[in-house]
């Protein structure tokens, strides 16, 4: 699990690349590494979700799984945040939206959230 005061923060990148090279806008989440140092089992990746809530209902929008930048190191040199970036352009327009990370451990048992706060990103195109 993550240490009570863990935090998911939220960055809008202007221009960031895509695998292929590619640029153009994104949204950076990242949220500190799980490890038997913090409390619990070192996770073996983690789970981000791209939430959307209408009314009461809450919606997932995009979810995408990811490593440490060390997790084949030891566990004792996997201190550095982790960083997950989603297009811009999938993110849905004037809704509320937060950001849920889950980690794994190696036998892809969950373990305990951590969930960013309720946010809106005002539409791109009015810019």
């Amino acid at each position: 699990r993550f240490p009570e005061d863990s935090q998911v923060r939220v960055l809008e990148i202007g221009r960031g690349r895509d695998r292929l090279g590619n640029e153009h806008p994104q949204i950076e989440v990242s949220f500190p590494p799980l490890t038997s140092v913090t409390g619990g089992d070192r996770a073996h990746d983690y789970s981000v979700r791209m939430e959307m809530r209408i009314g009461d209902v809450v919606r997932t929008v995009d979810e995408k799984r990811v490593f440490s930048n060390k997790f084949m190191s030891a566990e004792c040199d996997d201190t550095e945040e982790v960083r997950c970036r989603f297009a811009r352009s999938q993110v849905p327009r004037e809704r509320p939206v937060r950001f849920v990370v889950t980690p794994f451990n190696c036998w892809l048992k969950a373990g305990k959230s951590v969930v960013s706060q309720w946010m809106k990103f005002e539409d791109a195109s009015k810019s």
